[in-house]
Parts: C-alpha cells; structure tokens; sequence
C-alpha cells in the first residue's frame, strides 16, 4: 500500500543531512503511514525533535492535495485525492498526537486547513515569526531564518530552492519551477531543530481558540492568500527610463512605473542584461521615490538593455497585518471581531445597537447628495446613516462607476458638519486617489503614505 519513495538532496544548508528518504503514501495507506512515522520518531534516542509540516494546496476549494511531514532525514508524504473518513481522520489524529513540537513556516495557515480539512485541533510553533532576527517585526523567511542560525548557509539559494528554483539558459533566467513541498517540509525540520530551545519557549499556536464557524471563514480565507501568493510573479521585467553609473560601482535606476518598480528586498536580486548579451547578477541597496539603487558585481561596460527582479518580494505591510491577525487568532481564546461579525456573522447581539444619531446639516447634505447618480447616493446615505444595519457599507462596481466619488461625497459632507475621518486603503496609491478627489472638493485632510512612495510619486 506504501506508493513509492524517493531521495531529496541538498547542499545549500552545510553541516547538515544532505539526502532525506522520502514516502509517498496514498490515503488508503494511511494507517501504514502512521505506523511509519511514529517508529521514525521513536527510533532517534534522543529529546523529542521538531517535526516540520508542508501542505499543497489543491486546484481549486479549500482541499489539500499533498501533507508532508518531516524529520532531518525522513519525509513522509500522504496524497489526499478527497476528504479523509471519519476512520483515517481518527487515524491521522493519532498520528499527529504523535508530534510534540509541530513547526512550520508561515504556520497559522497550515493548521487553520489541516484542522477544517481533517476535523480535529492541531497546534504548532510558527518559524515565520519566532525568530527576532526579523527586521521591524517582517515575517522570516526560510533563508533568513536558517542564515540567523549558520551563516554558512547563505539566504538566496535558500529562498529560491524553497519556490521551486529557476529555469536558466546559460546565465538568464529563463522561467520557474514548482515547488517541491517534501523539500519544504524536510528544509523545516531542519531549521527548527537548528533552533530548537528558540522553539521550545516560543509561543505554541491552536486552533482550539477558534470557533467551527470562524476556522470555515479563516479556511477560505487561507485557500485564497495562497493561492494569490503562488501567482505572484518570480521574475518581473522593470520598466525604467535611465541608469546611472557611479563611480563607486552602484548603478541608479530611474523607474517609470510605481508598479514595477525595484524595491528594497532582501529576497531578491537583479539580473541586468547589456545590450552586447551580457549578464550580470547584482544586489539591492535600496530605494528612494522613482530611483533605486544596487551594486553589480562587475563593472557595467556598456548600455542596458533589461533589468529583470528575480524571486519573491516580502510580503506587504497589508498582507503582514493580514497574517498576524489570524496568528493572534491562534495564540489566545478572544470575541469574534467586530468586522467579522458585520461581515459573515450579522446575527451576533453584539452590533444589535446603533450608535448615537448625529446631527448633520441638511442643506448642505442635499447639496452634495444632488451632484450624485441615485446609486452613489443610497451608497453616501448608507455611509452616513447611524442604523446598526449600516455599521458597514460595502460598495462593488467597475472602474469608473463612482466608488471614490462615494467616499470623497461622504468626506465633504462630515468635513462640513466638523466630523473627522479617516479614510484607509490598503496600497499608497488607492489614498493618492482618494486624496486628489477631497483636494477638487477642497476638503482639509492630511496624507499618511510610506516614505517611499511619498518622495516623486
């Protein structure tokens, strides 16, 4: 019943297992694949090690393809072409009770879907956020994580073997590879055990804190982010209108897009391509408004003809706020969000109550609402409105329909009664748009947008 197995190599991390066995296991045989496991576990004499856990999600709803588990030299595979009944659920359940140091990166959503998916709590320690070595607080990368810990084994290859790698034709990238989620799953263990006493005293997240209905939303909500995550490009033309040579060896980039631009990232790098055929690999420093700057690691002798951002880019202050809600979520028992409530759950009591009626001004609330289409208007009205049906007004339609001229109408009105607001988009340019529509309206406001944007943009 076992399937098959195979052997994974590695050399980016020294000093390390270089092969790990790998067992591929069809659901059928998952009572043979729990067996399995547990001799594995029990025949190290040593303290319990950390077992590292990777899922593939499957093609479309919230269904995982693939689990992979791993010790530091044995991964175990199970391929789940459907949901698991209620005895192999059982049996996975003992398996898991197995696992007294569960660790993962980017871990709440591994277990959130292996808990819906398998019908039974799971609980682990997240990589992603547990090592403090993580600038401001930005989520840890495999490669950055396991560098913190032996740097000797270096960042990038890390990163990008662990997104599957690059198609090359001599020196260019040429396309990507998929990842292998058994190599993610051993690349785990091995970096858990690297730190292990970190992993010990770090915080141990549960969806036991979550209630069935919320880990359903939370489910959907991980099927999606992750599916998002694999479109995102790892390797991206940049659009720009001039280089700079310095004489210290940094090139300046002038980008003409905001979109593609080159950010400051640690997880990628430039390839930059001469007019004579020439490639040549070079390092980010940073950036400032429309330039950016980095560091070839040779001379640029001669023009530009492409620049190429190869790997993946961190995650976004939006997306970062994103996961570490639903890591807090994990981490302690706590009410249903208020905005969750509004959203999927409008019979909770807790919003049944409206807030104090406000008095605004009629005249001038008329003035602004007859410039409006009746759709923009019920959507103005709907804003203004203190009823507790109206706590939260989503409003959908195609470019060009209204929905900034909405907000700005709603702003006007408040502004001219002396009620702030705060209005917040989730990227810089969404509040440069909203702001050139209070300016026509020659609404007061002040504009908070990242430095980088601010400068140029």
């Amino acid at each position: 019943m076992l399937s098959n197995t195979a052997t994974i190599r590695q050399s980016e991390i020294p000093g390390k297992p270089q092969s790990a066995v790998v067992r591929n296991y069809s659901l059928a045989a998952v009572a043979e694949m729990e067996v399995d496991f547990r001799s594995a576990l029990l025949s190290d004499p040593g303290p319990p090690c950390a077992v590292g856990v990777s899922i593939e999600l499957a093609p479309v709803g919230c269904y995982i393809q693939t689990l992979a588990l791993a010790t530091q030299d044995k991964v175990f595979c199970l391929l789940l072409q459907q949901s698991p009944s209620s005895a192999q659920s059982e049996t996975l359940q003992k398996l898991f009770s197995n696992i007294e140091y569960l660790t993962g990166f980017e871990l709440p959503y591994t277990i959130v879907l292996l808990a819906y998916i398998l019908g039974f709590d799971v609980s682990g320690y997240d990589l992603s956020s547990l090592s403090m070595h993580a600038k401001r607080g930005a989520l840890t990368t495999p490669g950055n994580f396991i560098n913190s810990k032996n740097i000797s084994a270096l960042e990038r290859p890390i990163n990008e073997r662990w997104d599957g790698g690059f198609e090359r034709s001599y020196a260019n990238f040429t396309g990507t590879r998929e990842p292998s989620y058994a190599l993610r799953a051993w690349f785990t263990a091995i970096a858990a055990n690297m730190a292990f006493d970190d992993v010990r005293l770090g915080q141990r997240m549960s969806t036991q804190f979550v209630e069935k209905p919320m880990l359903q939303l939370y489910s959907d909500l991980t099927s999606r982010v992750i599916r998002l995550d694999c479109l995102k490009p790892r390797i991206q033309e940049n659009d720009f209108c001039e280089i700079e040579k310095k004489s210290d060896g940094t090139m300046i980039v002038h980008n003409s897009r905001y979109k593609t631009r080159i950010r400051a990232s640690r997880q990628t790098h430039l390839e930059v391509q001469l007019k004579n055929g020439d490639i040549i690999d070079a390092r980010i420093n940073g950036a400032e408004g429309r330039r950016s700057s980095a560091m070839p690691n040779q001379r640029l002798r001669g023009d530009v003809s492409h620049i190429r951002v190869i790997g993946r880019e961190e995650r976004t202050n939006a997306e970062q706020a994103q996961y570490r809600f639903l890591m807090f979520s994990l981490t302690m028992t706590r009410p249903t969000p208020l905005f969750v409530d509004l959203v999927w759950f409008p019979g909770n009591p807790q919003f049944l109550e409206g807030d104090e009626e406000i008095e605004l001004s009629s005249g001038y609330e008329s003035r602004v609402l007859e410039k409006l289409n009746d759709s923009q208007r019920e959507v103005v009205s709907a804003m203004l409105s203190t009823a507790p049906q109206d706590s939260l007004v989503i409003t959908h339609g195609p470019p060009g329909t209204g929905k900034t001229t909405t907000i700005a109408a709603a702003a006007e009105i408040w502004s001219s009664n002396g009620l702030p607001c705060w209005i917040i988009a989730q990227s810089n340019v969404g509040v440069k748009n909203i702001a050139e529509s209070l300016l026509k309206r020659e609404i007061d406001f002040k504009l908070i947008v990242s430095q980088e944007f601010l400068v140029e943009w």
